[in-house]
């Protein structure tokens, strides 16, 4: 991950941009985990360079150790990551308001309604549905690994997951904003992010993903 592609993240999508790292550090041959510490050097050697407020925010979750650690819940610590990554990016959540006033519309809009109809008339109510921004996303969360897409596919879901229950609530359709995990809309979403992790594993490596 270079510095330019950072610039680019930071353009598009704001601060705080957030590295969700999942990196090995235990292995019995380092291999990982020597990339895994210089990473976190080049984070942070830019962040020197940023004022506070553009400062990468770096998470590091060694997925690959937690799953094999009995009792561990990883699922509900991705979770947890997710909730407070939400906190601070937030998302974009717009509603659709219509103005009834013909001076609202544009010079396209009322060419179009006229010629729907040649009996309209510059008095004539015309609707128009604009778009009104009630939240706006600000920053992004970037995760990483190394050859090994299943660790960045879990960590997606558990990151859409948590963002589609705020969608939902914010939009009215769910009283709580946090779906629990035998919902049956999980199984939806996690067959959607299965199915897109195989197609990006045979773009990648030439087969699908190796672990469900």
């Amino acid at each position: 991950m270079g510095l330019s592609l950072l610039e680019n993240l930071a353009l598009r999508y704001g601060n705080p941009i957030i590295i969700l790292n999942l990196i090995k550090t235990h292995e019995k041959k380092p291999r990982e985990s020597l990339l895994c510490a210089e990473f976190a050097k080049a984070i942070h050697y830019i962040n020197k360079s940023l004022s506070d407020d553009k400062c990468l925010k770096f998470l590091h979750m060694d997925l690959s150790n937690l799953f094999r650690r009995k009792g561990t819940n990883v699922l509900a610590l991705l979770s947890k990551v997710a909730s407070d990554v939400l906190d601070l990016t937030e998302f974009l959540h717009c509603e659709i308001s219509t103005s009834t006033k013909f001076d609202d519309i544009s010079s396209e809009e009322k060419t179009v309604a006229k010629s729907r109809d040649d009996r309209s008339s510059r008095d004539q109510t015309e609707c128009a549905a604009k778009l009104v921004p009630l939240l706006l996303q600000k920053g992004v969360l970037r995760t990483n690994c190394i050859d090994c897409l299943d660790r960045t596919n879990v960590a997606q879901f558990s990151y859409g997951l948590a963002a589609l229950g705020r969608q939902l609530h914010a939009l009215g359709l769910a009283e709580a904003h946090k779906i629990e995990l035998h919902d049956p809309l999980v199984d939806y979403l996690m067959d959607f992010y299965e199915r897109m992790g195989d197609t990006l594993a045979i773009q990648y490596g030439g087969s699908a993903a190796h672990n469900k």
